[in-house]
This record gives C-alpha cells, structure tokens and sequence, in this order.
C-alpha cells in the first residue's frame, strides 16, 4: 500500500502514529495510508510566513502560475504513481492546466 508523506518546510516527512487509510470512494478499496502525527505544524507556518510567503511576494503573476506547471519538481516515477492514485479513486484532482 502507497504510504503517503506531507511536504512540510521544505523536505518531505513521514507520519508517526497509526496512520489513516485512504479509500477508493466507489469501491472502498484501501488506496493509500497517511498519518500527521508528529508532524510540526508551528514549524510550518513559521516556515510560509518567513520563506514561502515573501518568495511569492517576489515573483510575478506569470512565475507563480508557471509553478503550477512543475509542482514541487515531482520525478516521473513520482508522478506516475500519483497520476494511478488519482485516476483511482477520482477523489484527487489536478487543480492546475499542466496536469
């Protein structure tokens, strides 16, 4: 089963804790399993407010929509699998024209 890891000021980290696990909405098929305990939420916003949000406050309407082209400079095979786990369940979608 695909472990699912939150992408928190700036690296990506696993949850602790027994996890949640995802299911197709039509079958009840576990997809995928997620957790975010022990997962620093202060520590986040810390890092928008001070890293992410004045990065955005630099680039232009134009650069910010081109972000949305190349999220998080995802691998193919990284995007592969998450492209199956969205045609799978038809719950997550691509909110951006690049796919």
């Amino acid at each position: 089963m695909i472990k699912l890891k939150s992408h928190v000021s700036a690296a990506w980290h696993e949850g602790r804790g027994e996890p949640a696990v995802l299911l197709n909405p039509a079958t009840e098929e576990p997809l995928a399993e997620s957790s975010t305990a022990g997962i620093d939420f202060k520590a986040a916003l810390d890092y928008a407010r001070d890293v992410g949000g004045p990065a955005l406050r630099n680039m232009s309407f134009a650069q910010r929509g081109a972000c949305w082209c190349r999220p998080g400079g995802a691998k193919t095979a990284s995007r592969r699998s998450r492209t199956s786990l969205e045609a799978s369940s038809w719950a997550i979608r691509p909110m951006h024209p690049c796919g």
